[in-house]
Order: structure tokens, then C-alpha cells, then sequence
């Protein structure tokens, strides 16, 4: 059975740059990665991420299917990466369109070994934020800025039953405690051992370069 990390998070929250530096833990897949270092924006791309294609059905209310793209390389031995943006999350009502559009990428996964990690604010402080982040980095789908906690979890209920574990984005970069949760459920959940230390490296790097951009605007 292959095995899949899927990263869903919301623009600004940093998601890529957590995919990238997760593909360089020893039981990922590598994944390329295109920098631009005016932004801090990390673009992962290449033949070993999946990116969805949608394909259209007249009798399903013009509602796309989403597929898992045919030419995405995985492998049968190491854990593959997938992300995927999730603006419907901080919606605060579910949008029926963006809810079966989520669905089908979680059902895909269904005869995977896989776990969602869901990077998502769920207050002023981490909204605030992505937000500013999301204003550097890209120009359109900001949304709301942060979901309320018991939201995200009614929200959550909706989706098929699957193996999650959400993180707030302010916490998870600012605390070393939070990173290292998410090592050890890794860690549990594939029998695998990752180098904690390796990534708080990458990641007080990644964070002083935000806090340099955002302060830079002020």
C-alpha cells in the first residue's frame, strides 16, 4: 500500500515550504522546489508532486470530479507528499461546491495509507498572520482570516473518515513543542524516525525571513 502525507493548508500558512522540508526527511519523497527570496515564496514543483485535474459530468450538477493527476511519479517505498490549498475551511458557512471538492481529493486516497494534516488559524493572532504573509506572497482567494476552533471541527465532521491532525500556523512555526508534536505522530503512525533538529534549522530560517518581510511593509 503506498503512503501519502497530504498537507491542506490555507494561503500564507506555509504549507509548501512544510512540504519541501519535510521531502527532505529520509522516508519522503525529494521534491523540488523554486525560491524567491523578495517573497520567501517556495514553489514545489516537478514530476513527484500531485497536482488534481478535474473532470466535468453534466449529471452531477456541473460539480467537478477531482482525480489524482495520472502522470504524478510516486513511490511504493517512500512516503509520497501531496498539497493542496483549502480556502472553504475558513469559510464560515460550507459551500457545497468546495466541500464535494475536498471529498473527492480525500476519497482518492482511499486505498492509501495516508494522513491529512490540516494547517489552518483558528484565531486573531495566526489569522493576522497568514494574512500578511498571503498579502506578500500571492494577490487573490484571501478569505476569511481565521476559523474559530469548534467551526473547524464541525467542518471537519463533514469530510470522509480519515486520519487528521490540524495545527495552528502561528503556533506550529513560533514553538518547537508543536513541530515535534507533529514529528511523533509521524513518527507513530508510519514507524518511522525523522531529525526534529534538521527541520528547526529550516524552519527559524524560514521564520526570521517572514518577520524581515513583514517588517520590511510596515
Amino acid at each position: 500500500m503506498k503512503k501519502v502525507v497530504n498537507i491542506v493548508y490555507q494561503p500564507g500558512a506555509g504549507g509548501e515550504f512544510l512540504t519541501w522540508a519535510l521531502s527532505l526527511q529520509e522516508p519522503f519523497v525529494t521534491q523540488k522546489i523554486h525560491y524567491e527570496h523578495d517573497k520567501n515564496k517556495w514553489n514545489v514543483h516537478g514530476d513527484h508532486i500531485n497536482f488534481h485535474y478535474e473532470s466535468w459530468n453534466k449529471d452531477d450538477g456541473h460539480v467537478p470530479h477531482v482525480k489524482i493527476d495520472p502522470t504524478w511519479i510516486t513511490d511504493d517505498t517512500l512516503i509520497n507528499l501531496h498539497r493542496e490549498h483549502a480556502n472553504w475551511i475558513l469559510l464560515p458557512h460550507l459551500h457545497e461546491d468546495h466541500l464535494k471538492h475536498t471529498q473527492q481529493i480525500i476519497k482518492n486516497f482511499d486505498d492509501w495509507n495516508s494522513v491529512f494534516i490540516f494547517l489552518i488559524a483558528t484565531n486573531e493572532k495566526a489569522g493576522k498572520f497568514c494574512a500578511g504573509l498571503h498579502d506578500v506572497k500571492l494577490t487573490k482567494n484571501k478569505g476569511d482570516l481565521y476559523i474559530a476552533p469548534e467551526q473547524l471541527n464541525s467542518h471537519l465532521k463533514h469530510l470522509p473518515n480519515q486520519d487528521f491532525s490540524c495545527l495552528d500556523p502561528f503556533q506550529f512555526w513560533n514553538s518547537n513543542k508543536e513541530s515535534e508534536r507533529l514529528f511523533r505522530y509521524l513518527e507513530r503512525r508510519f514507524s518511522i524516525k525523522l531529525d526534529h533538529i534538521q527541520f528547526n534549522e529550516l524552519k527559524k530560517l524560514w521564520w526570521q525571513r517572514n518577520l524581515d518581510i513583514l517588517e520590511e511593509r510596515v
